[in-house]
């Protein structure tokens, strides 16, 4: 089974209860925020971009793998 590459949690809610920390809620998918950010700059420039938005995932995915490809650099 592969492990899904959706970046992890963009805005995870960490709670501290004495010396314990839990995660009382994950946040988003890193993946979707990225997706959103590129929307957001396509609907500020709809000439310079195509119309589909699934390119926003497209583009969520190549900064992922970005990201991924740093880390392994080190």
């Amino acid at each position: 089974m592969s492990e899904k590459k959706d970046g992890g949690p963009a805005f995870p809610v960490i709670e501290s209860f004495g010396t314990e920390s839990v995660c009382t809620h994950p946040g988003m998918e890193l993946r979707d925020w990225f997706a959103g950010q590129a929307l957001a700059g396509m609907m500020a420039r709809p000439n310079l971009c195509g119309e589909d938005v699934h390119d926003c995932y497209r583009i969520a995915d190549a900064m992922l793998a970005a990201r991924e490809a740093k880390d392994d650099q080190g």
